[in-house]
């Protein structure tokens, strides 16, 4: 089985496939951003400077007087938001602030030695206003604590007879740290916000691209169920015959078959590529004449699958047998519209002739053996010789036999099955079966060694640039042009003749009349073994009815 790694195609597949999401996406998010800051309010902002002073004598200042002076800007900003400052700003203001929302409007970074105050509103006056209030109070507040300092300190002097000094009061305001206005704040004549629309919606639109991308990646991630034929095949590592469309019958609701010789529907188109890639397939393996039809679980559409399969090859001219070895649900009798009173279990029984169980369809070349009575156990009625034998016999008789079996997850019946064929196809539905599924049921059948084991993916909805998309891009580009295709096509008709003899039985086929080369030799020993009027072969006037098998 070929590794995964990283396919580009996927990932372009996924957004080919959800594009709409991701359009809608960044249409919304963009218009989104548009309502929100289409009337934007403005927010002016204003600054005013205070000069921190930290030099004890006059004069130029030393290296650690502008050290001190930095340590207090940093400490004084700090001070600024504080409870006490605020309440006394908002009372001086105008308009009566909270405590928060000044706060929320009021920065403080001291960068140097002076303290910066910066202040927004959506009105310029209101925040110059702020910001020289909020300066001025702070200066006055911290002049006022330490005038207190300096009359406590002369307080507790006159307690122990020491008087006045003037020496002593010029050395406490020598300690004094000075403040100041070193600019004040003016209204603002431009916001601090300009609006910004076309940024705004470039960022929404990259914003809403973004979400979309992770909810589809998310959805692809959780969505378990095989979508292409190239996921198949790096899944299973088979080969996949090609992808079958997803239709619904003419009442509206399950299956249908390509009873019309005339149609010209991409269901039927489906068909034929899947018989051309059956008979390329068959190149491998000399003289193919059995297949075996199964799913990894119910309603997948093998029995649909099968016959319609049937119908195609029998077009070309061919005899086909498809025989109904479901023996647990049989539905291929409902498909075509036949009785199952007596077929498979009838004739392994010894209760019935092969003739007996035969029934013609109004499809030339096609004839089916339904399932019959249904035993209790179908295990020991597929294990018993008598059914290998009856399909070398058939075998012998037809271009290709064609069986219907149960899905292989659910019973043991299609392991029991697979070593008297040529082939198996499993048939994937690409609406529901999970890629576990899948993939343990291809290794079951691995078990079984068949010659020949290829997948079709069924159910495919039509997406992308035309309705063919998955399984018109295999045989396009796998086959070539169509001219090449149909030459290939010519010759390996030629390469397998309908008369050329089958090795696995002991005896050769020979005709009564020595001209019995090719399924027209068949076909007149079919009409011998056959009677007409044997109650089981349908006039040539009736009609296919569609499927109704939940299959």
């Amino acid at each position: 089985m070929e590794e995964e790694g990283l396919d580009f195609r996927a990932y372009g597949r996924v957004v080919q496939k959800w594009w709409w999401v991701f359009a809608l996406g960044m249409i919304g998010a963009a218009l989104a951003a548009f309502l929100l800051n289409r009337n934007p309010v403005p927010i002016y902002e204003a600054s005013t400077k205070v000069l921190v002073e930290g030099r004890q004598t006059p004069g130029t200042p030393s290296a650690s007087d502008i050290q001190t002076s930095r340590q207090l800007a940093g400490y004084y900003g700090s001070l600024i938001k504080t409870r006490p400052i605020l309440e006394k700003v908002s009372e001086r203001l105008p308009y009566p602030y909270s405590v928060a929302a000044l706060s929320s409007k009021i920065d403080v970074v001291s960068p140097g030695t002076f303290i910066e105050i910066r202040a927004r509103d959506p009105d310029p006056v209101l925040a110059a206003a702020i910001a020289n209030v909020s300066a001025e109070t702070f200066i006055e507040d911290l002049q006022d604590r330490q005038f207190a300092q300096i009359a406590q300190f002369q307080a507790s002097l006159s307690q122990y007879g020491i008087g006045q000094d003037p020496s002593i009061i010029a050395a406490q305001v020598a300690t004094m740290r000075t403040l100041s206005i070193l600019e004040t704040a003016t209204p603002p004549r431009s916001p601090s916000n300009p609006p910004r629309q076309w940024r705004n919606m470039i960022l929404g639109a990259l914003m809403g691209l973004f979400v979309a991308g992770i909810a589809v990646f998310a959805l692809e991630f959780v969505d378990d169920r095989v979508r292409s034929p190239d996921e198949l095949k790096r899944l299973t590592g088979l080969t996949p015959l090609g992808s079958l469309p997803h239709q619904k019958g003419r009442n509206g609701s399950g299956p249908i078959t390509i009873d019309d010789p005339h149609q010209r529907t991409a269901l039927a188109e489906s068909y034929k590529f899947l018989r051309t890639n059956l008979e390329f397939a068959a190149l491998e393996i000399p003289d193919m004449r059995s297949i075996l039809v199964t799913s990894s679980s119910p309603s997948e559409g093998k029995t649909t699958t099968a016959a319609n399969l049937a119908i195609s090859v029998a077009r070309e001219g061919k005899t086909v047998f498809l025989l109904d070895c479901d023996l647990r649900k049989p539905a291929l009798h409902h498909v075509f519209g036949l009785e199952s009173h007596t077929g498979l279990t009838n004739i392994l029984l010894g209760e019935a002739e092969l003739e007996d169980g035969l029934a013609t369809t109004v499809i030339r070349g096609l004839h089916v053996i339904t399932t019959g009575p249904r035993p209790p156990d179908p295990t020991p009625v597929l294990r018993s010789p008598k059914m290998r034998g009856l399909i070398e016999r058939l075998c012998t008789m037809a271009d290709l036999i064609i069986l219907d079996s149960p899905p292989v997850l659910a019973v043991t019946d299609p392991m029991l099955l697979s070593p008297l064929v040529d082939g198996v196809i499993l048939v994937v539905d690409a609406q529901h079966t999970g890629r576990q599924a899948v993939k343990r049921a291809a290794e079951t059948i691995k078990q079984a060694s068949p010659p020949l084991l290829a997948t079709v993916l069924n159910k495919v909805r039509p997406t992308g640039r035309s309705g063919y998309d998955y399984y018109y891009y295999y045989y396009a580009s796998d086959n070539g042009t169509e001219n090449g295709s149909k030459g290939r096509l010519g010759r390996l008709k030629k390469i397998l003749p309908g008369g050329r003899a089958r090795r696995r039985s002991s005896s050769r086929r020979t005709s009564s009349n020595g001209t019995g080369n090719g399924s027209q030799g068949k076909l007149a020993r079919l009409r011998k073994i056959l009677p007409v009027g044997n109650g089981r072969e349908k006039s040539a006037t009736a009609q296919t009815p569609s499927g109704t098998s939940s299959d």
